[in-house]
This record gives C-alpha cells, sequence and structure tokens, in this order.
C-alpha cells in the first residue's frame, strides 16, 4: 500500500534501519506471493548504506524463495566477499572466502550472462576468486 511504502521511506531516511526492517518482515509474511520482492528491498536498503551484513540474511531469503533471483545472487557474492577474511600464508596474503561466495557469482553468470548489474567475472577476476 501506498502508506506502508511511505512509511518504510521515512524510516530509511531517517535512518530507523530497525523500523524499515520491522516493516518489510511484516509485510512479507502478510504477502507470500511478493515476499521475494520485500526481501530484496530491504536487503538493497541495507547494502545502499552500506551495511553488507546486514544485507546477507535478507538476500538469502530472497534465493530461497526465488532461487532464480539473479542481482540476489550477484549481491549476495559481493556481501559475502564483504565479510571474507585475509590470512597470511607464506609470506603472502591470501583470502579466506565466507562460503558460498564464489557460488552466489557463479549462479548469478549462469541466470544472467549478460547480466546489467556488474559483471561478477570481472569482480571474480579482479579479486583472484
Amino acid at each position: 500500500s501506498e502508506k506502508f511504502t511511505n512509511d518504510v521511506i521515512w524510516a530509511m531516511k531517517n535512518k530507523r534501519m530497525e523500523e524499515a526492517r520491522t516493516q518489510f518482515e511484516t509485510a512479507a509474511s502478510l504477502s507470500p506471493e511478493e515476499a521475494p520482492v520485500f526481501w530484496y528491498n530491504l536487503a538493497v536498503t541495507f547494502y545502499n548504506g552500506g551495511d553488507m551484513k546486514s544485507a546477507i540474511g535478507p538476500l538469502e531469503k530472497v534465493v530461497e524463495l526465488d532461487p532464480g533471483h539473479a542481482n540476489a545472487h550477484f549481491y549476495l557474492g559481493v556481501c559475502l566477499f564483504s565479510t571474507s577474511e585475509s590470512k597470511v600464508e607464506g609470506g603472502l596474503v591470501k583470502m579466506v572466502l565466507t562460503p558460498g561466495t564464489r557460488e552466489h557469482f557463479e549462479t548469478y553468470l549462469a541466470l544472467a550472462p549478460d547480466g546489467t548489474v556488474k559483471d561478477a567475472r570481472i569482480f571474480l577476476g579482479a579479486n583472484g576468486l
């Protein structure tokens, strides 16, 4: 509804992310057929705010409910990558990827080989994945 949309926009603009999260979660539970859209919008809200760690849970919900949602796989790969760690081994710094990182990028490429989101091939290559 328009009121829901206005309430969420107000909460996001005022950096009241927990309130926005609650509203998206409520909408997803009240409208299961549109739940992937609500979860994705919540994830993008966190992502755009630079809170990639908080975006992971909603993105996992999206791919659980809609495994063919290419952009959710891409952004989940990016968010998981952001939580990966590096370690020094033999004098070299190596990435220890968070489980699922590569798989979500690969799924994105399989679903959207000509995707309009940042090209995962470039991301994978640039980061030595």
